[in-house]
């Protein structure tokens, strides 16, 4: 969990979501983290699109000790890293939208 803790400290603990993995060459958020007391974090990622960054970050926060949930809505697979939970929207939001267009 110290590795989780490192990524999330650089903010000042105001924003979780401001850091980015040591070594990393790329500035990116985590789209949630749910900090829970005598449990692991829960980080969760939301994209509309394949994001092989979103990947490699839940992969990091999964190698930290959180609970990674990759929400994917949109089009594009669904492939994730293993360990990392996938809630697939794609369907349900294709389904709004084409009876919001009647």
């Amino acid at each position: 969990m110290a590795l989780l803790a490192q990524f999330l400290a650089a903010a000042g603990g105001a924003d979780a979501g401001d850091e980015q993995p040591p070594g990393a060459t790329r500035y990116g958020r985590l789209g949630t983290v749910i900090r829970q007391l005598g449990a692991a974090d829960i980080v969760v990622e939301i994209d509309s699109a394949p994001n092989p960054s979103s990947a490699a970050k839940l992969a990091f926060t999964r190698d930290a000790g959180a609970v990674p949930v990759w929400i994917r809505f949109g089009k594009g697979g669904t492939d994730a890293p293993d360990g990392v939970a996938v809630i697939d929207l794609r369907a349900p939001v294709r389904d709004i939208q084409t009876a919001a267009a009647g």
